[in-house]
């Protein structure tokens, strides 16, 4: 009994198809996470994700108005020791 080409290449996708998958589970099966662990865990990271932007944003507005205070508080101690020194008090 002959088989056609198409048969026989549909043989061979089976068979390579298998020996992949079973490969695959022989090497990472060990590492398989479950599906709603898996969702859970990027759901987490997300969330990490979220929250380090804000404090980013956060820290970088806090560091920005501390220089600008710092700038505006030796801008008013400048006025006051140039004030002293051209009046002479």
């Amino acid at each position: 009994m002959m088989m056609s080409p198409e048969e026989i290449t549909k043989i061979i996708e089976k068979a390579v198809d298998k020996a992949v998958k079973e490969a695959v589970h022989n090497e990472l099966g060990q590492y398989k996470v479950p599906k709603e662990q898996h969702y859970n865990d990027h759901i987490w990271l997300e969330s990490m994700r979220k929250w380090q932007e804000n404090v980013k944003s956060q820290i970088t507005k806090t560091v920005i108005g501390i220089l600008i205070s710092a700038l505006f508080a030796l801008l008013v101690y400048g006025f006051i020791l140039f004030g002293k020194k051209t009046i002479g008090t």
